[in-house]
């Protein structure tokens, strides 16, 4: 109870020197003639009058000086908290500029990067395929250089050539080193047949490849001259006991002049998908008639061992090529999770393709208009400066509209799609492509297609390769979705939150949630907005929804013109507005920002407009002083102040009257001289004030003139 009654007792101390000071500032305004004008010769006052102004400049200049309540002390300190301010901004400010210049320089580097890579890649694949290039013309001029000179015309090609051709190259066994396994085959032959020589062939469009031999000399043979293209035009054994004998070859420069070839055995090297690779072949220099159906059995068994190993070759080479694909995927996902932009991760994919497929085009395009459109994301293509793509509507067309994720083509000119890709400026029209769709949430975002000038066999690592990198650019894709949901997500919470707290705590909480938000602040101006007569309007309307949306159309109002001045709004309590200056940095001009903003909401209230719509009108207090700001509640939290200055201001508005501005001495003493003579200021007199007692307040009824 001791307790109780001395802080009673030091409450009542607190409010005698509040009413001794009011009455100390009251007097020494009346004893300087008081430049405020009274009720009774307001309206007889020339406000646009300089004589007005200039008569009572020393008036307004002695007051400004008697009421202002900030010492030398405390313009410092604000002026300190708002240098402190600005420099926080400005720090933050810098710290994004660098942020963002950090970035921006990574994109430039990888870019370059990029760009270096693929000029390297696109070097070594046009002097590739120069060489390669060069080498089958050499081998087309031989050709026709053996046709000529010899006068001889070897076998024509078999039914399925392309795609016999498509399948020797899949299995990427011409021009390889010698195999020991296929070498110890030939040497079995040549000792269980007993045969000078024997070799295993490999055909492809000009010429017969040997990749194993012995007893026969060189390392190929023109195609139009080979036995061999005789025998791989079948499946059966073709056996020739004396060339000089048979029609076909008696002619044949192996025959006719020197090695002077006589016997000729030859198993077609057939794989699992009945494409003949090439021959396996016993060779002799005198005829021969013993070879009977006991050692065609036994040299058919060593043909399919050829074949095997020729799969086990292709089936080592796959893993080693897998295993590449799948460090590839691995590398490309941690270099697409290092990159900044969209754009880079999709010039990223395409250069990965374009290094692991042997590829001539690689393209990728994004889908638009429900699947209706397509837009080039990004391409590589190789020995061209051409940037167009080689995608047409025919094709477009027949990619989306398929069933499968996976769509390839081995060859256009033996598929009956009725795809036909002719040239485009410059570009020869491709012979095959593969294109894999990417979907992201089960939905079609785009597609790659990679396209290669010449009909291939698009073998299942390379079509995994591509399947697997589509998903990471799914994964990309959701991940990027994610983000910018996430982000847009943010915005709205932060722009809710700003909507409810000020600007400034919402970052401190933001920055430390735990953290206890009290402000003490030694100088705010606080306002009260009351709509008069709200009770007798909510009777008359018909439905809740009327009063919500006439609250509605006027607070919306009153936000817009929170936004022009620099003053926070607090809460609405039912009809009632409450708004705050000099809480967050407006150290210096709050008092005049409060009543910038009261007029103006004077002039909207008194509006033509809202008038004839609703015929209302408004009751405003304004009180400056200390205050306590503070956010409370761990739900639904609340930024909220305390303190008298906003007792004052809620007394201020309860006493004013319609359409008036009601204020205290010490909102006045915080303006200028100039701003003071800016306004038409009326002196009330002295009223008694609940909780306060007796003191001089004043109505600000506009601008002077």
């Amino acid at each position: 109870m001791g307790q109780k009654q001395d802080r009673e007792e030091h409450h009542d101390n607190d409010k005698d020197t509040d009413n001794s000071r009011n009455n100390l500032l009251i007097n020494e305004s009346q004893n300087n003639n008081t430049i405020f004008t009274n009720k009774t010769n307001r309206n007889s006052i020339p406000y646009n009058n300089n004589n007005y102004i200039y008569n009572n400049a020393k008036k307004l200049k002695h007051l400004s000086c008697v009421l202002n309540p900030l010492s030398q002390e405390e313009k410092e300190e604000a002026k300190h908290r708002k240098l402190k301010r600005l420099e926080l901004e400005e720090l933050k400010k810098n710290q994004q500029i660098q942020v963002e210049s950090r970035l921006l320089q990574k994109s430039k580097e990888f870019k370059e990067l990029l760009k270096r890579k693929r000029s390297l890649i696109n070097e070594f694949k046009v002097n590739a395929a120069q060489i390669k290039q060069s080498k089958l013309n050499l081998r087309k001029v031989r050709n026709e250089e053996t046709k000529s000179h010899y006068s001889y015309i070897g076998a024509s090609n078999p039914e399925d050539e392309p795609n016999r051709l498509m399948a020797v190259y899949s299995y990427k066994i011409l021009d390889t080193n010698p195999n020991e396994q296929l070498d110890d085959i030939v040497d079995i032959c040549m000792k269980l047949f007993d045969v000078p020589a024997s070799l295993i062939s490999i055909i492809d469009e000009y010429r017969v490849w040997f990749k194993s031999v012995k007893g026969f000399g060189g390392e190929d043979a023109c195609r139009n001259l080979s036995f061999c293209s005789y025998c791989i035009r079948g499946s059966e054994m073709l056996l020739v006991n004396d060339a000089t004998k048979d029609e076909r070859f008696k002619n044949n420069p192996y025959v006719a002049e020197d090695p002077y070839l006589r016997f000729y055995a030859g198993y077609p090297l057939i794989t699992k998908d009945g494409y003949r690779l090439g021959v396996l072949c016993l060779l002799d220099y005198k005829p021969r008639n013993d070879f009977d159906k006991e050692k065609e059995r036994m040299f058919q068994k060593l043909a399919f061992m050829v074949v095997r190993e020729l799969e086990m070759f292709r089936d080592y080479d796959t893993a080693l090529q897998n295993e590449k694909f799948q460090r590839s995927i691995v590398e490309f996902e941690k270099q697409i999770h290092n990159t900044v932009s969209i754009q880079d991760k999709i010039e990223l994919a395409t250069l990965f393709i374009s290094e692991n497929l042997e590829v001539d085009f690689v393209e990728l395009f994004q889908v638009e208009n429900d699947c209706k459109d397509y837009k080039l994301s990004g391409s590589f293509h190789w020995g061209e400066e051409e940037e167009s793509t080689i995608l047409d509507d025919n094709m477009f067309k027949f990619i989306v509209n398929g069933f499968d994720q996976i769509i390839k083509i081995n060859s256009l000119e033996l598929d009956n799609s009725g795809i036909e890709i002719s040239e485009n400026g410059k570009r020869v029209g491709v012979k095959s492509f593969l294109s894999c769709k990417v979907f992201s949430d089960e939905t079609l975002r785009g597609f790659i297609t990679v396209c290669k000038k010449t009909a291939r066999i698009w073998v299942k690592e390379e079509i995994d390769f591509l399947e697997q990198l589509s998903n990471s650019l799914a994964k990309m894709i959701d991940r990027e979705i994610a983000k910018a949901k996430i982000k847009e997500e943010q915005l709205k919470s932060e722009k809710l939150l700003a909507n409810i707290l000020p600007t400034t705590i919402c970052e401190r909480l933001k920055e430390n949630n735990q953290e206890i938000i009290a402000d003490k602040v030694r100088n705010a101006t606080v306002m009260f907005c009351d709509i008069v007569g709200f009770t007798t309007l909510t009777k008359n309307q018909k439905c809740p929804s009327a009063t919500v949306e006439f609250l509605n159309y006027v607070f919306s109002e009153f936000d817009n013109i929170i936004e022009k001045h620099n003053v926070e709004k607090i809460k609405t309590i039912g009809d009632c507005l409450m708004v705050s200056s000099g809480l967050l940095g407006q150290e210096e001009d709050h008092a005049i920002c409060m009543i910038e903003f009261a007029l103006d909401i004077l002039s909207f209230i008194q509006s033509d407009i809202v008038q004839n719509k609703y015929s209302i009108n408004v009751r405003i207090g304004i009180s400056t002083g200390e205050v306590c700001a503070g956010c409370i509640g761990k739900k639904k939290n609340t930024y909220d102040i305390w303190g008298d200055a906003v007792n004052l201001a809620s007394r201020m508005e309860s006493h004013g009257k319609p359409g008036r501005i009601h204020t205290t001495i010490k909102t006045l003493s915080h303006l200028t001289q100039y701003q003071l003579q800016t306004y038409d200021i009326e002196e009330r007199g002295t009223i008694k004030v609940k909780g306060v007692g007796k003191m001089e307040t004043f109505f600000i009824n506009g601008k002077v003139l």
